[in-house]
């Protein structure tokens, strides 16, 4: 029934009602209402009471269906105690825009362990929420994750996804990755290529509309091109904007990694996602090159004194979470 934007409450609910008889329930498995734009709250409510009883239940698709912040976490909570759903489409329907109950819907719709699909795009998510399904995510099975247009972006940070991308380097689950239009630039594309960098399934990575310009673009054709990655197929429409050259970046205050120099003076902040993706890929550069880590690693200034050398932990480098580091870096 998707698309169909001529049904309202009152020829979906008898028949969601119908649906759920104990006879008919037991044999459903797929439920596509999505962008059905006029269903109402009733409708959200009867295809609640449709997931307690249609316990075969496979793929469900509510996109673009206004849930209403009062149904969000009955909604979530039903999906995340489902039996059976493996395919679950909740994009466009408002999940965010109460602050309060996001993390719990999140934590309800990944309690999920059989969901192999999730598609939670158009909706708005924060740091904290996006480092909280990054989190989620790693603990699940999800081979196909689909976030488009959600980064709840702030004006001088960087986008939020960056810190959903971070937790990707310890999933092992993904085939695909699309995040079109996230703001995500070349500090984010860094994290990503930091994160993926050995990532044993991963091998569709969507990244249309974003501005990740050349520097970006950089990151993401060097994961691309490395043998150590199952990553084959890479979309990049409309990636053109965005920073361009290393002396742009420079003037923005941004610290920028250079693959073919990389020995520079580095002012980190630990708390952010890119300059630890940053640091961790100074250590991997050290250690490819066979350089010792006191001779790599100069200079070394950190406000949370003694500074001590991460440890590698399942091919990650474990770097600190917190304070500001200067270093100066050559090898």
């Amino acid at each position: 029934l998707c698309n169909n934007a001529l049904l309202t409450d009152r020829s979906l609910v008898p028949l969601l009602r119908e649906l759920a008889d104990e006879f008919l329930s037991k044999d459903l498995q797929v439920l596509k209402l999505g962008r059905c734009s006029r269903a109402g709250v009733r409708t959200v409510l009867a295809s609640i009471d449709l997931l307690h009883s249609a316990t075969s239940l496979v793929h469900l698709d509510l996109s673009g269906i206004s849930v209403g912040t009062q149904n969000h976490f009955s909604l979530c909570s039903a999906i995340g105690a489902h039996p059976a759903l493996e395919n679950i489409n909740v994009s466009g329907i408002g999940l965010g825009n109460s602050e309060c109950i996001t993390a719990d819907c999140l934590r309800k719709l990944f309690a999920n362990k059989k969901v192999k699909k999730f598609d939670g795009s158009w909706n708005r998510f924060t740091h904290a929420d996006f480092q909280l399904m990054g989190q989620l995510a790693t603990e699940s099975i999800i081979e196909e994750l689909i976030i488009d247009n959600c980064a709840a972006y702030v004006i001088g940070q960087d986008s939020p996804i960056a810190d959903l991308l971070e937790h990707m380097r310890r999933d092992t689950t993904l085939r695909r990755l699309s995040m079109h239009a996230n703001r995500v630039d070349f500090k984010s594309a860094l994290v990503i290529e930091d994160a993926l960098a050995r990532h044993p399934k991963l091998r569709r990575l969507e990244m249309n509309e974003n501005p990740l310009g050349s520097l970006g673009m950089r990151s993401l054709l060097r994961l691309l091109s490395s043998k150590f990655n199952a990553l084959t197929q890479f979309d990049s429409e409309g990636c053109y904007q965005g920073v361009t050259v290393d002396e742009s970046a420079e003037t923005e205050g941004c610290q920028v990694y250079s693959f073919t120099n990389p020995g520079a003076k580095y002012v980190l902040n630990l708390e952010r996602p890119y300059h630890r993706s940053l640091l961790r890929m100074l250590y991997k550069r050290a250690e490819s090159c066979g350089t010792p880590f006191d001779e790599a690693f100069q200079d070394i200034k950190y406000s949370q004194p003694p500074y001590q050398h991460p440890s590698l932990d399942g091919g990650v480098w474990q770097v600190a979470t917190s304070g500001r580091l200067e270093i100066v870096f050559s090898i």
